[in-house]
């Protein structure tokens, strides 16, 4: 009994340190000082004031920004669900709410011409700074719910 147990714990130590031995890489919005971690195979395309872009292996990120202080948490959800209806993609899910480190909103999950699409809408209630993600994943990476919301809470101030 004791080395079956033994045997158990062993297995399930292993797997949690193959599910976190995903090396992850740190990238910085110069402009706005905001952190993001992603898979170590990404690349950053593009780094301005208004738009961060970066692609990996069967994944691509995007983020666009806009300063405006009189933005609610309500108008960025509803912002969020317009852009998911003007993208035109089919809703794979409603919505879900988003609130860790200090930025609040909103993702929604759908499909676009064969992709999974996550798109989310976050406010940082301390400043006027507001943006738009958008992650697009390869249809039939089962993961790709959970690597995105990996992405959105690894979002940082700096």
């Amino acid at each position: 009994m004791k080395t079956t147990a033994l045997a158990l714990a062993v297995c399930i130590l292993s797997l949690f340190s193959t599910t976190s031995a995903t090396a992850q890489k740190e990238f910085v919005w110069d402009y706005y000082k905001v952190s993001i971690e992603l898979p170590d195979d990404f690349k950053v395309t593009k780094n301005t004031d208004n738009e961060f872009e970066c692609e990996g292996d069967g994944m691509q990120l995007y983020m666009y920004v806009f300063d405006d202080g009189d933005v609610t948490l309500a108008d960025m959800n509803k912002a969020t669900r317009k852009l998911g209806r003007d993208l035109k993609f089919e809703m794979k899910d409603e919505h879900y709410e988003l609130d860790y480190n200090g930025f609040k909103g909103e993702y929604i999950l759908g499909y676009k011409d064969g992709l999974q699409v996550m798109v989310a809408g976050l406010i940082n209630p301390k400043n006027a700074t507001n943006f738009f993600i958008v992650i697009i994943f390869e249809d039939g990476d089962h993961v790709a719910q959970e690597d995105g919301i990996a992405i959105l809470n690894s979002l940082e101030a700096k």
